[in-house]
């Protein structure tokens, strides 16, 4: 059985991971979180307390999971995370160990929204963006982090004096876009770089940036994008890529490099990605040959999981 660590556990991206490795890999989650407070507790084999991605003991302590549990392949889950354990793996201190993520200048390059949007504007339609509050021509904009995460801390401005108390360093100000908005699961192989899958999901409604009602739909326009994107980046693996359709135009948004929250509707409907990456990295099996549902549709819910006094997992 392969031995797979898998961070971040207490998102919904991690346990969507997870769901779909269990009845294949020995699953290790780790969290900032100690395990009975931690939301994907029922979903892995072991919890094991990481600390956050920017704390000083932060490479130690993963090495040594690494080396308690015989891991064989590591999948970061939260954005900085990726960055992080892709440079310690650049330089060669993870040793003997499989990562489901890309070089680090490829993860920088897709976490910095203003530079991967200026990379690629002269082959896709992406918002136009300012420089600064005094350079804008047309409102609305939508400003927020350059390297922001889960659609946090995210401003739309109608006018100039909107955006006067605003603090726009390490901000990107764009114009906004109005429309439907879609999210591809998109993944390249490993193995053979002319291997590549997409699934276009239609975000129907979002909480906090997350999908909770979403469809699988067929758009071959944007599925072209994607796999434009992921060939200039020489991307391998997994990634989400969002867009909105703003009069029949697919303007690009940004490019995640990484599981998607609501990925597991494309997972559970053919494109299994996680063992897709697994099977190709562990074990040099090239993805076969896979179909994918169209017009699946996924809601969601909360489901929850009962520690008593002494923090024993119990049934309620």
């Amino acid at each position: 059985m392969i031995n797979v660590l898998i961070t971040s556990f207490g998102s919904n991206t991690s346990i969507g991971v997870a769901k779909c490795l269990k009845d294949t890999c020995f699953i290790v989650g780790t969290d900032s979180n100690p395990y009975y407070e931690c939301n994907g507790y029922a979903f892995a084999d072991e919890i094991e307390l990481l600390p956050y991605y920017n704390d000083p003991l932060y490479k130690d302590v993963l090495l040594s999971l690494i080396e308690k549990y015989k891991i064989d392949c590591i999948i970061p889950i939260h954005d900085k995370e990726i960055e992080v354990i892709s440079k310690l793996n650049d330089a060669g201190i993870i040793k003997n160990v499989k990562i489901a993520a890309n070089p680090f200048d490829v993860n920088e390059l897709c976490n910095d929204k203003a530079l991967i949007n200026s990379c690629l504007v002269d082959f896709i339609q992406v918002p136009i963006m300012y420089q600064d509050v005094n350079s804008i021509k047309n409102f609305p904009v939508i400003v927020k982090d350059n390297d922001g995460v889960s659609s946090k801390n995210i401003f739309i401005a109608y006018s100039k004096e909107e955006l006067v108390d605003i603090d726009i360093s390490n901000k990107i100000i764009q114009q906004y876009i109005k429309g439907e908005e879609y999210t591809v699961d998109c993944f390249t192989s490993y193995i053979n770089q002319e291997v590549f899958y997409y699934s276009v999901r239609k975000r129907i409604e979002t909480k906090s940036g997350m999908s909770v009602k979403s469809e699988i739909i067929d758009h071959p326009l944007i599925g072209g994008y994607c796999k434009k994107i992921h060939q200039f980046l020489q991307y391998k693996g997994v990634s989400n890529i969002q867009f909105i359709v703003q009069d029949n135009i697919p303007y690009f948004i940004e490019i995640n490099p990484r599981f998607a929250g609501a990925g597991i509707l494309t997972y559970k409907s053919g494109y299994n990605f996680p063992l897709f990456a697994i099977q190709e990295l562990c074990n040099s099996i090239v993805t076969p040959k896979a179909s994918l549902q169209i017009g699946n549709k996924m809601v969601r819910y909360y489901e929850e999981t009962f520690f008593d006094g002494a923090n024993l997992s119990i049934r309620l």
